[in-house]
C-alpha cells in the first residue's frame, strides 16, 4: 500500500468545488443511505419524495454525527470566528477562514493518516 507524501499533501492547492444535484440524483442517495425504508415514517419521505424534496445533510453522515450535533458544532466555530458561513437559499456552506487553520486541519489529516498506515 502506499503512503501519503505529508509534503504533497498540505502543499496542494485545494479548490472551493460546487456540485449541484438534480431530484433524481438528491432521492438516489437518500434511497441509498436507506432513506425512505419506513414508507408510513414522514420524517424520511422529505427526503425521497417529489413535492417538498430535501437534500439529506451529508456531513452529519460522513462525520458519524447527528444533524444537531454538527449544527451546535458548527455554531460554535462560527461564535469564535474559526468558519464563515454563507447562505444561499435554504444551503449554508462553510468555511475555515483562514490558511492558519487550513493548515492545522490537514496537519491533523496527515497525522490520523500516519497512524492508519
Amino acid at each position: 500500500m502506499k503512503s501519503l507524501d505529508a509534503a504533497a499533501l498540505l502543499g496542494w492547492p485545494f479548490r472551493d468545488v460546487h456540485v449541484t444535484y438534480g431530484d433524481e440524483r438528491t432521492m438516489l442517495h437518500a434511497l441509498c443511505i436507506g432513506l425512505g425504508s419506513d414508507p408510513c415514517d414522514e420524517r424520511q419521505l422529505r427526503y425521497v419524495y417529489e413535492p417538498g424534496l430535501k437534500a439529506f445533510p451529508t456531513l452529519a453522515l460522513v462525520l458519524g454525527m447527528s444533524v444537531s450535533a454538527l449544527s451546535h458544532q458548527l455554531r460554535f466555530l462560527r461564535e469564535r470566528a474559526a468558519v464563515s458561513r454563507q447562505k444561499v437559499g435554504r444551503i449554508a456552506y462553510y468555511r475555515l477562514v483562514d490558511d492558519h487553520l487550513r493548515q492545522l486541519v490537514l496537519d491533523a489529516a496527515v497525522h490520523v493518516a500516519e497512524g492508519a498506515a
